[in-house]
């Protein structure tokens, strides 16, 4: 089993719909693309989010890699930004 967290400050006041994603993808034993569940977000505003997520029947001692992902759907000087990431993965949780 995996825990795995993300987390950041994510900020883009650019406009009232302006999305800021702090989001992880995997490969190796665990395949998965980076989707709005493993993943924290805010949109036309600002957030200091964390998300727990558990994966369950991976087979003992398999690689798996993990990727942090941002992503900025619209840029604004000061307006825009993601910071303070941490991707934690804690195996055999």
């Amino acid at each position: 089993m995996l825990k795995i967290t993300i987390g950041a400050a994510c900020l883009n006041t650019n406009t009232s719909t302006s999305t800021a994603w702090c989001r992880w993808r995997s490969t190796g034993a665990l395949t998965e693309t980076s989707t709005a569940a493993n993943s924290v977000s805010t949109i036309g505003s600002r957030v200091y989010a964390s998300r727990t997520i558990l994966r369950r029947d991976l087979t003992p001692g398999a690689a798996v890699t993990l990727t942090p992902q941002y992503n900025i759907s619209s840029y604004g000087a000061g307006a825009t930004s993601v910071s303070a990431g941490q991707l934690i993965v804690e195996p055999n949780a």
